[in-house]
């Protein structure tokens, strides 16, 4: 029974094993060579037997050996990054030795990508220009609201800096440092063609000590790609616009195919990143007593504002105004298009209630973007964007709020009277938050119609009209609670802007033969901009509840038909010609007139030229860098201008009123005229280096440049006295700025590694010094702080006295006089023996960025750093020991000295000697290392997507600024206070901290 059961088990094991014998005796080798289109050998290929498991390597000389192939046809795939993945049906005999030669071809497509460039585009390969290109996936999906935040740490030499955490608030962008002193030194924003506004044109500065972003208006998830113009070869283009970079913005497009549905949806949190360390009531009370004592020992201690040690509270102000903030995102598109054009339709609603208790912000926006090609002569298009945005306004720094919060309410005042009314010494924040009310409604649209003619090829008629359309509405109310009056006040502000810009050009491209090809670009270019404000202010309301200014009796202040145009007339031209496919050369020109200057002088004339050489491309280079798959050197230099110019017609003698002779009301001139003011011009020089090894494995660029910007225009440049004017508009002056640029993308692991890898790196140098300032010792800034313009310094020094430290024996600050001796701080003196110190602007800065994945999971982690610039404290020379100011302090002011001998940095502590002096004592490292971005994410496979119905579906979690390394004690070392200029920068008032992020977000495609 056994041996029945058994017999056919053992004769079918014996069978299988011959069959199995026999069949693997019926293998051959595949023993190849990998070649790539240039015959050269192709190092580190994986070669695989499809459908098995089979596979090799290539060696140095490209050889491989695959043995055991099973006989018959057999697919052979070939990969390897940089080349394009191949396929190859080879015969295989049992036992023989089969040689293929198999060639790869090499992938072309990042060298033939097509990179957006001022009025066209370029294949990547062909660019001898220095700019850099963030794609979509860096900028859609995030949790911010303006999409200048994403691009911080991802371009070399690109200085982002976001002012404050606050919904809606502005970034400063500095593209390889600042060129102007007066002008802007913010760069020119062009949407889909279309020049827009980036400056703030809002009131919020003044009635809440904050400015807003116009560019928080735009949806980051509509935008396909943002191109960063630096060199002169990138930006002469733009002539009298382009001194400070451009920053090109494409939207997305549909392509041809079905249609898509893409919705994204992010939720999260926010808070303040960082909260700074000030005195509690009790603490506050030790050191008021302490200060009184140091003053008058026999004195009896009052408290200010009648609190005493029996009514004394211990109120957390920052508590009050500080929240856990939240937000939702939600963006949906649909897109698609046939051969014969292409459609995209995308809406977004954005609700941001921000970390600041009464901060809020919302966006609705819609976008469409259409092309059609009529027949192979005509084509048009059209992008468009209508947006509407809300911005709730918080009172924050000398406006108060988060202000006062940290400074002139101090912890012993409680929130309340005992009859429950607010207690009000002064600017009571949580009366402010909750009584005034700010807001801004604001109603954008930034479009473009395009129409283009081929009536040979080769040759393109393009005409665009675009235009940047805002209107914005605020109202501000503050209660007469407030004012400690009967009545409120109510204001009504009113601002149009819009700007209308008009692109005729003429593109002839053409391929002479193989070796030669050539694009002509010429254009005409007239662009104008008007803007409007009307304002009005009443009071008397009749009942509490009106709080608008026609529901008033009194009308205050009233304002109407104010406003400002000015336009532009240019025209351009631009050649490119590529010999051999190698050697590149540009040519462009632009003649620019602006109506801002006098007749005479209203024309500037901006040419540039590049050239380039792609190395590699050479056969004897090939032949002796085997590793090196792309070297290609570049050159440029050219002229670009600014006249972002801050008062228009300042050749004019303008007139004003309110000015009075004899005691009888007049007008009177309220400037200079100024003649022969002309262009400030900017003189660039860039010398690059783009490389890629191991077939684009390690890939990079490099870049060194000077830039010297002469015809300064300085808006206060100094006058003699003679001429009844202290100050006027006038070219004055001369600076440079000079650096290195580097950026490097790594794909750290090899092909065969199912662990993805990659890291991006970029890294910047700048030097800026002013050179001449027309025989003037030094320039202010336009608004805020000690910054200053000194010749032999960088722009935005500080004129400050050195601080020498506190005297052991006496608790005196000191400072260093201009002989090196240490005496007592003054109010004069540290004006007297101020002297040139710090820097505003890093030494270097830049962002590293790491993205790994394995299988459907990824992550990427994001640091960016900043090294060697500094922030003057404005508001920590009264927070830090100067109790006589009247604010709350600082917890280091518990450092105070107070018995000889004792070594210390904060002297001793008086109410009647105020410290509210300017010394290198508040001038602070602001060097950091910032956990910029988290992110993980899980897509899901595309089978368990397609059995949901979907065509992809992602899932993630994300934090921003999760962590800062820094000396610097105060909020955040990334900050700027409202209206900061090219001049004032680094400089901190009773600023707002960062936000920290935590989010989660799902975007599903259909």
């Amino acid at each position: 029974m056994i041996l029945k059961n058994t017999l056919p088990k053992v004769l079918m094991s014996i069978l299988l094993g011959v069959v199995f014998t026999l069949s693997y005796g019926q293998t051959g080798t595949v023993n190849g060579t990998v070649v790539d289109d240039k015959k050269e050998p192709v190092m580190g290929a994986t070669v695989k037997i499809k459908g098995t498991g089979l596979g090799a390597s290539t060696d140095m000389d490209g050889k491989f050996a695959i043995l055991n192939v099973p006989t018959g046809q057999q697919v052979i795939q070939i990969s390897y990054i940089g080349f394009v993945n191949q396929e190859q049906t080879l015969e295989v005999s049992s036992g023989i030795n089969t040689a293929p030669t198999l060639t790869m071809k090499e992938d072309n497509k990042v060298l033939d990508e097509v990179v957006v460039v001022g009025y066209g585009t370029q294949i990547k390969k062909n660019v001898s220009s220095s700019l850099s290109e963030v794609k979509s996936d860096v900028i859609a999906d995030k949790p911010v609201y303006d999409f200048t935040s994403s691009l911080q740490g991802q371009a070399a030499g690109v200085q982002i800096t976001t002012d404050n955490g606050l919904a809606g608030a502005t970034t400063t962008v500095r593209i390889r440092g600042t060129k102007s002193l007066s002008n802007s030194a913010e760069p020119l924003y062009v949407i889909d063609g279309v020049p827009i506004v980036s400056y703030d044109i809002s009131n919020a500065d003044a009635t809440s000590g904050y400015n807003i972003s116009p560019m928080s208006s735009i949806d980051p998830n509509d935008i396909e790609s943002v191109v960063i113009l630096k060199d002169a070869a990138a930006t002469a283009i733009y002539g009298s616009r382009g001194a400070n970079g451009v920053i090109v913005v494409t939207t997305k497009q549909g392509k041809s195919g079905k249609p898509k549905v893409d919705f994204s949806f992010n939720t999260g949190m926010s808070q303040a990143a960082h909260v700074i360390s000030i005195l509690d009531g009790p603490q506050y009370q030790k050191l008021y007593t302490e200060a009184s004592k140091n003053d008058c020992p026999t004195c009896p201690v009052k408290y200010p504002n009648g609190i005493t040690d029996s009514t004394a509270a211990n109120t957390n102000w920052l508590k009050q105004l500080l929240r856990t903030g939240h937000f939702e995102d939600a963006n949906v598109s649909i897109s698609g298009g046939d051969d014969k054009g292409s459609y995209y339709v995308g809406m977004g609603f954005r609700d941001d209630n921000s970390f600041m208790v009464g901060n809020a912000y919302k966006r609705a926006s819609l976008r469409a973007n259409i092309n059609h090609d009529v027949n192979k002569y005509f084509s048009f298009g059209v992008n468009s964007s209508l947006s509407y945005t809300y911005n709730k306004y918080v009172p924050t720094s000398f406006v108060g709020g988060l202000g006062a919060a940290e400074s002139s309410m101090l912890p012993i005042y409680p929130i309340y009277n005992k009859d429950g009314t607010y207690f009000l010494p002064g600017l009571n924040p949580v009366a402010q938050v909750n009584l005034n009310n700010s807001e801004n409604n604001t109603w954008r649209t930034i479009s473009d119609a395009y129409l283009t003619v081929t009536p040979v090829q080769g040759l393109t008629f393009r005409n665009d009209f675009g235009i940047d359309m805002i209107n914005q509405l605020e109202n501000f109310y503050t209660s007469p609670i407030i004012l400690g009056g009967d009545s409120g006040i109510a204001t009504d502000r009113r601002d149009f802007y819009f700007t209308w810009n008009l692109n005729t050009t003429l593109d002839y491209k053409k391929d002479i033969n193989a070796n030669n090809a050539i694009d002509f670009l010429v254009g005409f270019n007239p662009t104008e901009t008007t803007e409007k404000f009307s304002y009005v202010s009443e009071t008397g309301f009749p009942v509490s509840n009106f709080t608008q200014p026609q529901q008033g009796t009194t009308i205050l202040a009233g304002v109407a038909g104010t406003g400002r145009q000015y336009s532009f007339l240019s025209y351009l031209a631009r050649v490119n010609y590529t010999l051999f496919q190698r050697f590149l050369f540009q040519l462009s020109f632009r003649v620019d007139g602006s109506s801002r200057f006098e007749p005479g002088h209203q024309y500037g004339y901006f040419p540039a030229g590049s050239v380039g050489y792609v190395m590699s491309d050479e056969k004897f280079f090939n032949k002796k860098q085997k590793a090196m798959t792309l070297f290609k050197i570049r050159a440029s230099v050219g002229e670009t201008g600014n006249a972002n110019m801050t008062t228009d017609f300042a050749y004019l003698s303008a007139y004003s009123g309110g000015q009075s002779y004899a005691g009888m009301p007049g007008i009177g001139p309220s400037n200079l005229p100024v003649s022969n003011l002309s262009w400030e011009t900017t003189l660039k020089a860039d010398l690059g280096f783009d490389f890629a090894f191991l077939n684009g494995r390690l890939s990079g660029t490099i870049d060194l440049y000077r830039e010297n910007t002469y015809n300064l225009i300085v808006s206060s440049a100094p006058l003699s006295p003679s001429s009844g004017f202290s100050s006027a508009t006038r070219n004055i002056g001369s600076l440079y700025n000079e650096g290195a640029e580097l950026q490097l993308i790594s794909n750290n692991l090899g092909p065969k590694s199912k662990f993805v890898w990659k890291t991006t790196l970029n890294i910047a140098t700048n030097k800026n010094e002013v050179t001449n300032l027309g025989g003037v010792a030094s320039v202010g800034g336009t608004n805020y702080g000690n910054n200053e313009a000194v010749v032999g310094q960088p722009v935005g020094v500080w004129l400050l006295a050195k601080y020498a430290g506190v005297n052991s024996e006496t608790g005196q600050p000191m400072i260093y006089d201009l002989n090196g001796n240490k005496v007592v701080a003054t109010a004069a003196n540290t004006v007297a023996d101020a002297v040139p110190v710090g820097r505003p602007y890093p030494y270097f800065q830049g962002g590293l960025n790491n993205f790994f994945s394995f299988h459907d999971f990824d992550l990427n982690v994001m640091l960016t750093f900043s090294v060697g610039n500094q922030i003057y404290d404005d508001d920590g020379k009264r927070q830090t020991g100067d109790m006589a100011f009247g604010w709350n302090q600082l917890t280091d002011a518990l450092n105070a000295w107070t018995t000889p001998g004792q070594v210390t940095n904060i002297p001793k502590l008086s109410l009647v000697q105020n410290y509210d002096i300017n010394t290198t004592r508040y001038l602070y490292d602001a060097s950091f290392l910032r956990l910029r971005n988290v992110e993980l994410g899980y897509n899901f496979p595309a089978r368990i997507a397609a059995k949901m119905k979907m065509r992809s579906f992602r899932i993630s979690v994300s934090g921003q600024n999760l962590a800062v390394a820094t000396k610097y004690k105060g909020w955040d070392p990334e900050t700027n206070r409202d209206n900061s200029g090219a001049v004032t920068q680094g400089v901190s008032y009773l600023n707002t901290p960062q936000a920290r992020i935590y989010a989660f977000g799902f975007k599903v495609g259909f």
